[in-house]
């Protein structure tokens, strides 16, 4: 997962979360519009994740105001901006 500002956009938006292969087939890491539906706010929480540990791994935990963040753009569309 490429998460350089380049190539981030096409690696989230409307792709596979390869995590949840077996026990979510359908899963996306982000659904434009849907925070509920997108897995990469599980990560960045620590909730619901199909496994591996909460984002970003090793450091602390996103603040409220950067998980507010992601997900306005999440709920915006998720626009490449």
């Amino acid at each position: 997962l490429n998460l350089k500002a380049a190539f981030a956009h096409a690696e989230l938006v409307d792709k596979d979360a390869s995590q949840c292969r077996n026990a979510r087939a359908d899963q996306l890491r982000v659904v434009p519009g849907d925070v509920t539906k997108s897995y990469l706010m599980d990560k960045l929480l620590g909730t619901n994740m199909c496994s591996g540990t909460r984002m970003p791994k090793g450091v602390a935990k996103y603040s409220a105001a950067r998980l507010s963040l992601v997900g306005r753009w999440i709920c915006q569309g998720a626009l490449d901006n």
